[in-house]
């Protein structure tokens, strides 16, 4: 066995049993999901920090709504609450949307679609929105431009992701709650690790780990070497490359790009580390996630 692969266990052990304690103590505060009431409850205040965002740079009185990964519809409801005159939700999670159907209000709709087709016609919303999604878009412009297809010319598309070297970018914060554990640790360490975890007893799986009746599932990654065929692993700079490409075939203008993280905030630590925001990479480690605002200028 890896040194390093004893030293990523034995971390997540810590702090995976720290968490459980937490979690038992006050179900209500876990923010990763160890019910699926505190997995809705954080989706919820995701959704309600995020649509400040948007106000802040344009009121959704009156818009028909787009929401691009809308998950169970917890943003899209948000939205009508703003005054969108409509929303639609697109998601490819046919459970999620089914649930999104159900509880559905007035003026709000949800689809099944995928990233290669948004299921609406051309310039037929006047913005759309797209939170925690970007990260698990496999074909980046081909998505972009589907939004920008489907949003009116000069509509805009928001944009809440986080870049691949932020803390929690990793997605395995289930078996590895370790900040930058993908930065500091191979795939195969990784794997490794989640895999023991994941069959040690003292763990507790978070509620998308457990079957119906509320058992551990088996490990999703049981026999691989890699893990996140879901995640593109791009970067900020892969962003705003995009972006730029985009810009300069005159398909769009960014309007904002901007922290909204750690170091986007007033902390202390977040004005020491000024300095160093406008450089790559480092500033995608300390101050993810990232806001971004481009305004659609195609047509059809």
């Amino acid at each position: 066995m890896k040194i390093s692969e004893e030293v990523c266990f034995r971390l997540s052990r810590i702090l995976i049993k720290r968490r459980q304690a937490v979690d038992k103590a006050d179900p209500g505060r876990s923010w990763y999901g160890a019910s699926d009431e505190s997995y809705r409850d954080n989706r919820q205040l995701a959704a309600r920090s995020f649509l400040e965002l948007v106000l802040k740079r344009q009121p959704v009185t009156g818009l028909r709504m787009l929401d691009f990964g809308c998950g169970r519809g917890d943003l899209a409801k948000a939205l009508l609450d703003s005054g969108a005159e409509s929303v639609v939700g697109v998601d490819m999670n046919t459970e999620w949307i089914n649930e999104a159907q159900k509880e559905a209000p007035p003026r709000a709709e949800f689809i099944v679609g995928s990233a290669e087709r948004i299921p609406l016609d051309d310039d037929s919303v006047d913005a759309a929105v797209c939170v925690d999604v970007w990260e698990h878009v496999l074909s980046p412009e081909r998505v972009l431009r589907e939004l920008l297809r489907v949003v009116r010319p000069g509509g805009r598309v928001f944009n809440h992701y986080y870049p691949w070297y932020a803390f929690c970018s990793s997605h395995m914060v289930g078996w590895v709650p370790i900040p930058w554990c993908h930065v500091l640790f191979s795939d195969s360490t990784l794997v490794r690790v989640a895999e023991r975890i994941h069959n040690s007893a003292f763990y507790q799986p978070p509620t998308w780990l457990r079957d119906d009746d509320g058992h551990k599932k088996p490990f999703p990654l049981a026999g691989k070497q890699t893990y996140g065929a879901d995640l593109n692993r791009s970067s900020e700079r892969d962003y705003l490359r995009l972006l730029s490409a985009l810009q300069q075939e005159g398909a769009l203008s960014v309007d904002h790009h901007y922290l909204v993280g750690f170091a986007g905030t007033k902390h202390w630590i977040s004005r020491l580390t000024r300095p160093f925001r406008g450089l790559p990479v480092l500033r995608e480690i300390i101050g993810p996630p990232f806001f971004s605002v481009v305004v659609s200028q195609t047509s059809g």
